[in-house]
């Protein structure tokens, strides 16, 4: 009797602690390196990249392999000088990776060291960010298809 009186408040309370605890230990933090802009509850995210990646009809091909990255990419409008490649951890940012690609012929290529991961998030742009591709990568290490969000413009 003694232990339901004074042992189950006392589980309850230290419940409580380690949730405070967890909470405030990750903090505010957006996923996601996109900026948004918070009004009230509501995110809202600029997508005039993303429409104009579908407007130039802009697609990739990526494959990572040993250390190096390498990129196909096809479209309208002449190729940007570097493209930017973000690999998007979807639960730990602290994972998250961005690598500047050169052009090197028809070929975009960098090293780069990703951990290992059962999944990223990948996003292309050059670095003015008038547009932007994204796509999706199981593991660290294959080949992937990176496109605008919409495909209708």
């Amino acid at each position: 009797m003694l232990l339901l009186v004074w042992g189950l408040p006392a589980t309850a309370v230290v419940a409580g602690l380690a949730t405070l605890a967890i909470a405030l230990r990750s903090g505010d933090t957006a996923l996601g390196a996109d900026p948004v802009q918070r009004m009230a509850q509501v995110q809202s995210l600029d997508l005039g990249p993303d429409r104009a990646a579908s407007r130039q009809g802009l697609r990739a091909v990526a494959e990572l392999a040993a250390g190096t990255v390498s990129l196909r990419l096809a479209g309208q409008g002449g190729p940007p000088q570097s493209l930017l490649l973000r690999f998007e951890h979807p639960s730990d940012g602290r994972l998250d990776r961005q690598v500047r690609l050169d052009p090197q012929g028809a070929l975009w290529s960098a090293r780069l060291d990703l951990p290992e991961a059962d999944h990223w998030r990948l996003i292309l742009q050059p670095a003015d960010g008038a547009w932007r591709i994204e796509g999706r990568l199981q593991g660290s290490h294959g080949r992937t298809s990176l496109g605008p969000r919409f495909g209708d413009g």
